[in-house]
Parts: C-alpha cells; sequence; structure tokens
C-alpha cells in the first residue's frame, strides 16, 4: 500500500500537470499584413466570429514567421531573467542569474566618461576581493 506522503506527491504533480497541459484554440479568420511608413510590416489577426474571453490577452516580445503557403506562426520569447545583485562597488554591480550567466553591470555617467579606465579597474578590483572574499575563487 502508498504512503500518505506519496499519494500527496502523486496529487501535487496531477495538479502541477493539469496546470501545464497546452489548450489549442482553432479561431477562423484573415491576417492582414500592411506595411507602416517606416517601413516596418505590421501583422493583425481578424477573426471571423469574435468571442469575447475566447482567449487570454497577452502582450509580448515574439518571434514569428509567415511561410510562403499562408501558415503563420508566433512564439514568444522567454523573459531574460537576471538576478539580483549580490555586490554593488561604486559604479558596479554583479549578479548571479537564473539563466547560467554571471552579470556585471556597470552604470557610469557620461559626463565621467574621461575617468572610465580608473572606474573600471577599481570596480573591478573590488568585485574580485568579493569574489575571493567569499571563496568563489581563488
Amino acid at each position: 500500500m502508498a504512503k500518505e506522503s506519496e499519494i500527496s506527491s502523486r496529487k501535487k504533480t496531477q495538479k502541477n500537470m493539469k496546470k501545464n497541459i497546452n489548450k489549442t484554440i482553432s479561431i477562423n479568420g484573415q491576417l492582414i499584413i500592411s506595411k507602416t511608413e517606416t517601413g516596418q510590416e505590421y501583422v493583425q489577426f481578424l477573426p471571423n466570429n469574435p468571442v469575447v474571453g475566447q482567449v487570454e490577452p497577452f502582450r509580448r516580445l515574439a518571434h514569428s514567421q509567415l511561410l510562403s503557403n499562408g501558415v503563420f506562426d508566433s512564439l514568444t520569447k522567454r523573459r531574460k531573467r537576471r538576478g539580483h545583485p549580490i555586490f554593488r562597488a561604486s559604479w558596479a554591480s554583479l549578479s548571479f542569474a537564473g539563466d547560467g550567466y554571471d552579470y556585471i553591470i556597470f552604470k557610469v555617467p557620461s559626463a565621467m566618461r574621461y575617468m572610465l579606465h580608473k572606474i573600471l579597474r577599481s570596480d573591478i578590483n573590488k568585485i574580485a576581493n568579493y569574489l575571493v572574499k567569499e571563496g568563489w575563487s581563488k
């Protein structure tokens, strides 16, 4: 017989699976492609029978393609998630992100551009010392 903890974990897994199921909705209509004054292509889909609440509205960046046979695909881009800054120097911040990259971001006013070489050197040294102190590097 299964233990209660196994049963509850199965139920949680089943709930998560239900949440992640892709819902496919088929809508008939027209795809209209026009060019703006600046030369950008504007793509618009107009359903034959619009029904309020049929799909959940969204606004995101996407990769879209229109094939020569008229098939149109659009896939939303995943958001790039940067981690929260772990260490802040005078003009730079260090963060470890969930996307597998480490970020060092510098933000220097353009009026201080003449000192950029000194700012880079000092802030990089501060970040390197922090990493050594925390045991991330030797």
